[in-house]
């Protein structure tokens, strides 16, 4: 008797199968996500005619990401290239990226102050000489 109840917990078809409920949630979610990753998979038809305007501008726009594409790949290659030889130098330190000093900002705004007041000094005496 305890065996044949066994195995009609176990059938995998049967309504009285513990979890049933929770494998037929799975199928369907597995079933939703094969959906969606063939959809995604399939090249995007447009439907819309795009005008010689329209199309054109869409070339453009390609070139534009091409060329931002190309130099974004160019600057990752410079960053690797200079990494590269942190790590010949410095050792595992290399890894790291330097931490850019921090300017004097007192010391840059009396500067600047400073400068733009002599301007103003060298302008006031010039009007006055002629």
């Amino acid at each position: 008797m305890k065996a044949q109840r066994e195995e009609e917990e176990v059938r995998p078809g049967s309504s009285t199968a513990p979890g049933s409920e929770r494998r037929s949630q799975m199928d369907a979610l597995a079933n939703a996500l094969r959906r969606k990753r063939r959809l995604e998979a399939q090249p995007r038809q447009e439907s819309e005619v795009q005008t010689k305007k329209g199309a054109v501008e869409a070339a453009e726009e390609d070139e534009s990401e091409e060329i931002l594409r190309k130099k974004a790949k160019e600057a990752l290659l410079r960053e690797a290239v200079r990494s590269k030889e942190r790590v010949k130098t410095m050792g595992p330190q290399g890894y790291l990226k330097p931490t850019c000093l921090q300017t004097n900002k007192r010391f840059l705004n009396a500067t600047v102050r400073s400068t733009l007041f002599q301007a103003g000094e060298r302008k006031r005496s010039q009007k006055k000489e002629s």
